[in-house]
């Protein structure tokens, strides 16, 4: 496949397709490392650029080879869709979070010791 207008002629299309499709699974491990930290605004960002890149390239319309690149942003895009799925339930339960932890604790009564 020739070089073409993408980025300058940098990259063929299938080379482009599958930068778009690893971009998703770098946004994908973003958002898991967001999640972790409880920042729901960046996990819904991620899940939003996660979003754009299943449309376009679900939108070529890509057979073969290529189409396994549409089939790993779904993925990656699915996942997201599950994390901040978790995260919006966990928000809304009441009762202590790791982060209400004390690392320190052991479980036992200082009296005890």
């Amino acid at each position: 496949m020739h070089r073409s207008d993408i980025a300058g002629g940098l990259l063929t299309a299938n080379e482009y397709l599958g930068a778009v499709s690893d971009w998703s699974g770098e946004v994908g491990r973003i958002g898991v490392e967001a999640a972790t930290k409880r920042e729901h605004t960046l996990v819904r960002a991620c899940l939003e650029a996660a979003f754009a890149a299943h449309a376009m390239l679900a939108s070529i319309g890509l057979t073969g080879k290529a189409a396994k690149k549409v089939d790993a942003a779904e993925r990656n895009l699915r996942k997201l869709e599950t994390i901040e799925y978790d995260l919006a339930v966990r928000a809304n339960q009441k009762g202590p979070t790791l982060n209400d932890v004390d690392p320190g604790a052991n479980g036992k009564d200082d009296a005890e010791d």
